[in-house]
């Protein structure tokens, strides 16, 4: 398996890649399939975060996606200490290997290539308690709840919201 910076090249792999999460797991993402699916390519490649400070991971098993995580630093002068983690999913047959701790170590190492960064933020659905352990064994801790975050057809969820200290 290969894991790396996701390029404008992989953008369709993404796209599709995005579309089974959303699919799968939508109390763990903020955009809904729906929301998604209306986006078109090159709208996309447009927001397509490509850069040093905003960028995703994916992991290959040969030519096929199986992970990604999102990151970004924050751009305003005031807030630039901090970066976020954003759109973690592991295809469920590749999940129990260890992909996802990769993941966030690879993006976490490129995270703390940025002079600036500081901490590294995240939320995580409450009911997700794999991925906070996950997240907890990383070094990160919580620091408060926000209930019902995120609604699917009609039921709530709560997200725990998790920081990171650099330096």
């Amino acid at each position: 398996m290969i894991i790396r910076k996701l390029t404008i090249q992989d953008v369709e792999s993404f796209i599709s890649f995005r579309a089974e999460g959303l699919e799968n797991t939508p109390e763990a993402f903020g955009e809904s399939l729906k929301e998604f699916n209306q986006k078109s390519l090159e709208s996309i490649k447009s927001t397509f975060p490509n850069s040093n400070t905003n960028f995703l991971v994916g992991m290959f098993d040969e030519q096929k996606l199986v992970g990604v995580v999102g990151f970004f630093q924050n751009r305003s002068e005031k807030m630039k200490h901090k970066a976020g983690i954003w759109g973690m999913f592991v295809t469920p047959s590749f999940r129990k290997r260890g992909i996802a701790r990769k993941l966030m170590e690879f993006a976490i190492e490129k995270g703390k290539e940025i002079v600036e960064v500081k901490q590294i933020s995240l939320g995580v659905v409450s009911t997700n308690i794999a991925a906070k352990e996950l997240y907890k064994s990383l070094g990160f801790v919580s620091y408060g709840t926000e209930p019902r975050a995120i609604c699917v057809d009609g039921t709530y969820y709560d997200e725990d919201h998790m920081v990171m200290m650099i330096s």
